[in-house]
Formats: C-alpha cells, sequence, structure tokens
C-alpha cells in the first residue's frame, strides 16, 4: 500500500461549479419575465371598519360587559377594584399592600408607569 496522496490540480475542482453558473442564470431570467406577465394591480382606495360608530354589540370584534347599578348594590360592592372582579379579561395585580389598585387587561399588564390610582 501506498501512503502517498494525489491531489487534482486546482482548476478541476472548479470546473464543475463554473459549468453551472450559466443555467442558474437562465433559470432566474425566466421565472422573472413569467412572473411579471401575470401580474394583477389591484388598488385600495378606501377603509371600512365595522366596529366604529353606531354599531350594535353583537357585531362587535370584542366582547362588552356591563355591570348594571342593581348587581353592584347586590353584591356589596363599594369600590371600582371589587366592581372589576366581576369582568372577565380583567384580573387584579400586585397592589403593594393595598398602595395601588392595579390590574391588567386581557394580559396586557399596569406596570409602575402605566397604572390605574384608584
Amino acid at each position: 500500500m501506498s501512503n502517498e496522496v494525489t491531489r487534482a490540480p486546482k482548476g478541476m475542482v472548479l470546473l464543475p461549479l463554473l459549468c453551472t453558473l450559466p443555467l442558474a442564470a437562465q433559470a432566474s431570467d425566466q421565472d422573472t419575465s413569467d412572473s411579471t406577465a401575470n401580474v394583477e394591480v389591484i388598488q385600495v382606495t378606501g377603509m371600512r371598519q365595522a366596529y366604529r360608530g353606531n354599531v350594535q354589540e353583537k357585531d362587535m370584534p370584542q366582547a362588552v360587559v356591563k355591570i348594571d347599578n342593581d348587581t353592584i348594590e347586590a353584591a356589596g360592592i363599594t369600590n371600582l377594584m371589587d366592581t372589576l372582579d366581576l369582568v372577565s379579561g380583567v384580573s387584579r395585580q400586585n397592589d403593594f399592600g393595598g398602595l395601588w389598585d392595579m390590574f391588567a387587561i386581557r394580559g396586557f399588564a399596569g406596570t409602575r408607569t402605566h397604572h390605574l390610582a384608584i
């Protein structure tokens, strides 16, 4: 057995790569011409959202919760935080020992700069 390593000339390694470059360039030119020939132009001239203005509550994309005075009186509620306990999507946060009344609405939590002090 021989421990001799034979190496191919430097040009022989690059030759197969260089042969494929014209094919890649030709394929990209055909793709560009085909895609620009079948483009349909759509122009948007306005915008409408159903939930702006006078809209029935059933047509609104978000939940609407109404708590009337009878419900508040029946539950014996005397402050806003207790009232918000009746609303789905609102949860209490750390109030720092009663210093602040803080809550999160639908997962958006209040911070020390964005809180509601009641």
